[in-house]
């Protein structure tokens, strides 16, 4: 693997640079190259961004190595967030995060015209859902769907019908009933897509 065919940018004497943002505590899982150009996704806890005008290093505990590491940004490859959002490192970082944290603090309901049919995993209780998304809401930033469910039978959960709310997280997928694709945030859901952007109804 190579950085668009440019392979890894070396350090000419570390520099981290003054501190751009601090106290972040993120977890990002990102393919990165090292200064012999080898290549490794690693999970990290990003803990500050340093550089001039945009971040060049991420100061980061790494689960890989288990230590505490700087990465340069110009090595990193792919980053994706904790929440499945592919983050752009580079120029644009320090004002995706800034928009980012604005949309987790909105609260909205969208209404859809016409119901998406969901699997809802948990896998801490064992418990699958049969479900009709209706609306999309968000609470804090965090995207959640309602709809008319049926739970599965099991041997340890009877059938259960009724209008429920369901988020994405660790223990939770919402999940194509066909495909099992999965969707972190379910307004990427094509079907949903579509509807709040054409037909769905949103609310404040």
């Amino acid at each position: 693997m190579s950085r668009h065919g440019s392979g890894p940018v070396a350090d000419n004497g570390f520099d981290p640079g003054p501190a751009l943002r601090q106290g972040m505590n993120e977890t990002w899982r990102i393919q990165y190259s090292d200064r012999n150009g080898v290549w490794t996704e690693r999970t990290v806890l990003v803990l500050s961004l340093h550089g001039d005008r945009f971040p060049k290093y991420l100061h980061a505990y790494c689960w890989l190595r288990r230590d505490y590491r700087h990465f340069r940004v110009a090595n990193i490859d792919v980053a994706v967030d904790a929440d499945g959002q592919r983050v752009p490192v580079g120029p644009r970082l320090l004002d995706w995060l800034d928009q980012r944290e604005r949309d987790r603090h909105v609260n909205a309901a969208y209404e859809l015209s016409e119901p998406v049919p969901v699997v809802v995993r948990n896998w801490a209780s064992g418990e699958t859902w049969d479900m009709a998304v209706t609306a999309v809401l968000v609470r804090n930033g965090r995207p959640l769907v309602r709809g008319p469910a049926t739970r599965r039978v099991t041997p340890h959960h009877p059938e259960r019908r009724g209008l429920k709310t369901f988020g994405h997280d660790n223990d939770t997928d919402i999940c194509d009933p066909d495909t099992s694709e999965t969707w972190p945030d379910p307004r990427t859901h094509p079907d949903i897509a579509r509807q709040i952007g054409e037909a769905g109804r949103k609310t404040r």
